[in-house]
């Protein structure tokens, strides 16, 4: 009959909404739990070098970052503080010594990489958040 048809159309569009909904609400948080945008800037990160020293930097709020490296006897260094700027949460650089000599950071995957630039690109150390 003409009744079963509207509801049988009825219950199809409902359907149909319905399923798209819960399609939408899948793919709009798909990226919800990722980890790495809860890692901050802000704090310790440790890595060794090709040396075999430990590398220390702590960055603070206020726009420093304090390097310390150890030698081979686990005793400071070499220790300076060093202005940085961001570049969004996850970029920025670090003002290494004189003008125009910057170290630049990115954190992917909880790892902070550490570059320096010059004739080209090259990678310093990975440091590890502590």
């Amino acid at each position: 009959t003409q009744y079963e048809m509207k509801k049988n159309i009825l219950w199809s569009i409902v359907a149909l909404l319905a399923a798209t909904a819960l399609c939408l609400g899948f793919s709009a948080c798909s990226d919800d739990d990722d980890d790495d945008e809860k890692v901050s800037l802000i704090g310790r990160w440790e890595a060794v070098n090709s040396s075999g020293n430990r590398i220390i930097l702590q960055f603070d709020k206020a726009g420093y970052v304090q390097y310390t490296e150890y030698d081979e006897k686990g005793l400071p260094a070499i220790q300076n503080i060093l202005r940085y700027t961001k570049e969004g949460e996850r970029k920025g650089f670090i003002e290494w010594g004189g003008i125009g000599d910057y170290r630049y950071f990115d954190i992917v995957d909880n790892k902070l990489y550490l570059y320096a630039y010059g004739y080209g690109v090259s990678l310093i150390d990975v440091f590890i958040k502590k």
